[in-house]
Parts: C-alpha cells; sequence; structure tokens
C-alpha cells in the first residue's frame, strides 16, 4: 500500500490503529481529500488540471517567535504554479470546437 501524508488532525485515530483497520480508515481519509467535482454540459467538457502546495512549507516564525506564513513567499510559488497549469492548459489543448469560447471567456 503506497501511503500519503495526514496531519493528526486531518485523521483523527489513524495512528491509534494497524492492520485491516488501518487501510480501511486510511482509505475513507484519502478519498475524503482528494474529492474533485468536475461540472460538464452539453456545450462544456470539463478537464481538470492540478497541483499542490505543500502549505507547512510556508510557516515562518515571526519577531514573537509565533507561527505565520511567508505570504510573499507563497504568492511567488502560487504564481509560478499558475502559469504552469495555464502552459499545460494551452499546450495540448483539451477542448471541442464548441468549448474553446468558454475556456477564452474564462481564462482571458
Amino acid at each position: 500500500m503506497e501511503s500519503g501524508v495526514f496531519y493528526p488532525n486531518e485523521a483523527p485515530g489513524l495512528a491509534d490503529v494497524w492492520g485491516n483497520e488501518f487501510e480501511q480508515l486510511y482509505t475513507r481519509y484519502e478519498r475524503e481529500g482528494t474529492e474533485v467535482v468536475e461540472y460538464t454540459a452539453a456545450d462544456e467538457v470539463a478537464v481538470c488540471n492540478l497541483a499542490s502546495i505543500a502549505l507547512p512549507k510556508y510557516v515562518v516564525l515571526n519577531e514573537h517567535g509565533h507561527p505565520q506564513y511567508d505570504h510573499q513567499k507563497l504568492f511567488e510559488v502560487t504564481k509560478v504554479v499558475t502559469k504552469n497549469l495555464n502552459k499545460i492548459i494551452d499546450l495540448f489543448l483539451f477542448f471541442s470546437g464548441h468549448t474553446l469560447g468558454v475556456h477564452l471567456a474564462i481564462t482571458s
């Protein structure tokens, strides 16, 4: 079983079980964390391109020793991720003829 990372507050009880019970609980938490709903209609086709940003990597201690986000660094990384996702979308052209207009309307 390949496993991901869960914080204890995101997966209560996971650290307290093993074997089949662990696998069942892990699978439940995994499904809860990765649900993506995509809208599709006759004139729109859903395509999902995802990127993950590990928010704990952007927590720093302020001058009082309290944790806070490094918003500037998070902004910089998010901007690069967004540009790269847009490049992927533009490069692979996931559009059919009638959905190209929708794409251009929402990304312009």
